[in-house]
């Protein structure tokens, strides 16, 4: 994927009492696959195939999937 096309933008989700509705796939980088329609993350404006580059400030591009998972618990 060449990173000069990338829209990149911040988004911030807080987690409901029902999580944060999402569901994320892929190593290096992990992207999301899945919005459950009216859960934080739709809430917050992440779409399905967005790429995960940070979580709570740190990078994750290279990380794989148990890593990135595990900062986003």
């Amino acid at each position: 994927m060449d990173p000069s096309i990338w829209n990149t933008r911040a988004v911030i989700v807080h987690r409901d009492d029902n999580g944060y509705g999402l569901t994320v796939s892929g190593d290096n980088p992990v992207n999301v696959q899945t919005i459950k329609k009216d859960g934080a993350a739709d809430r917050a404006g992440i779409r399905e195939g967005d790429i995960i580059l940070k979580v709570n400030g740190t990078l994750v591009e290279h990380m794989n999937h148990t890593e990135v998972v595990n900062l986003i618990r």
